[in-house]
């Protein structure tokens, strides 16, 4: 059962009533180790069940320490700490972004 976001409000578990502000961080990585080294902004906000909430989907993508490559429409975020991660540098020419962390002790938790 996934959890549920409402409004700007925490991540809610329709299960067991659990609440979380960051549930959407190990959801991330929890799709890399599922579908590969890549999201789009339309995959994240599939595999979250986000609607349309595209602006929503984007700034989650750009508060996480990850890689991007392409602009707009094209872009595609990698993760920056997964060991296959150098490959898919390679192969797609993917640079380091520039990161917009939201604060020290939640890159501190991911880590």
């Amino acid at each position: 059962m996934p959890m549920v976001r409402n409004g700007a409000g925490p991540w809610v578990c329709i299960r067991c009533g659990t609440v979380s502000k960051d549930a959407h961080i190990q959801a991330i990585d929890d799709h890399f180790l599922l579908f590969g080294p890549t999201i789009t902004n339309r995959e994240l906000r599939a595999f979250l069940h986000l609607g349309d909430s595209v602006d929503v989907a984007g700034r989650m993508l750009r508060s996480l320490n990850l890689v991007c490559s392409g602009s707009r429409r094209m872009r595609v975020y990698a993760p920056d700490q997964f060991p296959w991660n150098p490959v898919v540098r390679k192969k797609t020419g993917m640079k380091r972004s520039v990161v917009l962390t939201a604060s020290k002790s939640e890159n501190e938790r991911r880590r």
